[in-house]
């Protein structure tokens, strides 16, 4: 891979043609990124965008930023409710950001894996509750990263977020 970077005489400092060299060198990092890659303006505002996201994901997790929606499964010959999905968010300050815009990002820094099971653990208290309040939950499906399912500890981890808060695994 390569990266090209064309240096306006006299119109930025040495660091900062540095700094844009490197970002346009990041870019050459991504799945399917071009052989060669030129620096522009968007790719600064994308690097900076990813570096706030990077640098705000855990305050954002500790501030519970991030929220689940439930999809429901519907059995389509009777319309019966069979089960849902948790589709995660982030609510950063009073806006929603799109999915697409922080998950491709985690995914390819291993920082998905805090999501991920930050969705498991919103879930699990979801039917903690719903089996407090005597309901007969659904299933919930929790989607997870390849990422997270490749880490070592994935397994012991997901078995013991069930065990705190005691939901057994068929939902």
């Amino acid at each position: 891979r390569e990266l090209a970077y064309e240096i306006e005489h006299n119109k930025i400092s040495g660091y900062r043609a540095r700094e844009n060299a490197s970002i346009a060198f990041s870019m050459t990092r991504q799945p399917n990124s071009p052989y060669i890659s030129y620096f522009t303006p968007e790719k600064r505002e994308m690097y900076e965008n990813h570096k706030m996201l990077e640098r705000d994901l855990q305050s954002a997790l500790k501030n519970e930023e991030f929220f689940i929606l439930l999809q429901p499964k519907v059995n389509l010959e009777n319309y019966s409710l069979i089960g849902a999905e948790a589709l995660s968010r982030w609510k950063r300050n009073g806006e929603i950001i799109p999915p697409l815009s922080f998950i491709p990002y985690f995914e390819q820094n291993g920082m998905i894996v805090d999501i991920d099971f930050y969705v498991l653990e919103a879930v699990c208290k979801l039917i903690r509750k719903w089996l407090d309040q005597g309901l007969d939950p659904v299933p919930v499906s929790v989607n997870f990263s390849k990422v997270s399912l490749e880490s070592f500890d994935f397994l012991n981890n997901f078995i013991n977020m069930t065990r705190k808060y005691n939901v057994p695994t068929k939902y």
